[in-house]
């Protein structure tokens, strides 16, 4: 019924705000397939507006601390003198790995919120577009996103994703001010503010 489809709704908008990034992307998938079977339910464009933010603000996380860790990865690489050197040093190339995971996974959720809010083919031929082999085809998506998205939703998630496909890694970047975060910081932050997976 269209009561329990609206109420599947609520429960998977309150799924949108887990600190697990694979929860999030899975709900998201299950609003999409939602509005699909019923275009008559109600969706709030704001609602899915602010979720994209607060999902770009993880994003822009996730970027800083690739770039803090890969930081103290290689200017202690040369200092590996005994074997817990050498355990840590192999930790934080295992957190390094996650974290570019999820940096994979939240990029994923940000386009299928931007589905719920713009044209979900657009969306979808975007997305294809920005990770092609093919140079032009990944400028012509840039492009295309640039023009369709506004006010905020521009400012905050179009640098992101121009960082993205332009930048050859999350180490540095001439698009976007990257924060430097302590190691102690970015710890704290992994444990409070993650998933299961980084405990």
């Amino acid at each position: 019924s269209a009561f329990n489809s609206q109420n599947s709704i609520n429960i998977l908008l309150r799924l949108l705000k887990s600190n697990d990034v694979s929860i999030r992307l899975a709900s998201v998938k299950c609003l999409i397939k939602l509005k699909q079977k019923n275009q008559s339910l109600y969706y709030s464009k704001r609602v899915f507006k602010k979720l994209i933010i607060r999902e770009s603000k993880y994003y822009k996380n996730s970027i800083d601390i690739i770039a803090s860790l890969h930081e103290t990865i290689s200017n202690t690489q040369s200092l590996l003198k005994t074997d817990r050197d050498t355990e840590i040093f192999i930790a934080r190339q295992s957190i390094a790995d996650l974290i570019e995971e999820q940096l994979d996974t939240s990029l994923e959720c940000i386009f299928k919120l931007l589905s719920l809010v713009y044209d979900e083919t657009d969306i979808n031929v975007t997305y294809s577009g920005l990770f092609s082999n093919v140079k032009d085809a990944r400028i012509n998506a840039l492009e295309f996103l640039d023009n369709l998205l506004h006010s905020d939703l521009k400012f905050k998630v179009f640098p992101l994703i121009e960082h993205t496909v332009l930048e050859e890694n999350n180490t540095s970047s001439s698009i976007l001010k990257l924060d430097k975060i302590s190691e102690r910081k970015y710890i704290t932050t992994l444990i409070k503010k993650r998933g299961k997976r980084v405990k």
